[in-house]
């Protein structure tokens, strides 16, 4: 009984993948899903502190300056074969 199980659930996973390889659109179908997934997340979070989602920008002015602060350090790209910068 549990070989017959293990062959079900292996017949479904072969079927499953030989769908994703045949499907042009699988990739934005996933990248979709969990973009829905997530913005519903922060829909309920956003509720449940009481946050208007046009005052979203309250729930994360902290992170949104660290991310700002770490792009302006990022080291500037080395051009040329010398290691020179022209700019």
């Amino acid at each position: 009984m549990k070989k017959n199980e293990a062959i079900n659930l292996n017949n479904r996973a072969v079927l499953e993948e030989e769908k994703e390889a045949n499907d042009p659109e699988f990739l934005k179908k996933v990248k979709r899903e969990k973009w829905e997934a997530k913005k519903k997340e922060l829909d309920e979070e956003l509720k449940f502190k009481g946050i208007n989602e046009k005052k979203m920008y309250l729930n994360q002015p902290a992170l949104k300056y660290e991310n700002h602060e770490f792009e302006k350090k990022k080291k500037q790209e080395v051009f040329g074969w010398n290691g020179y910068i022209y700019r």
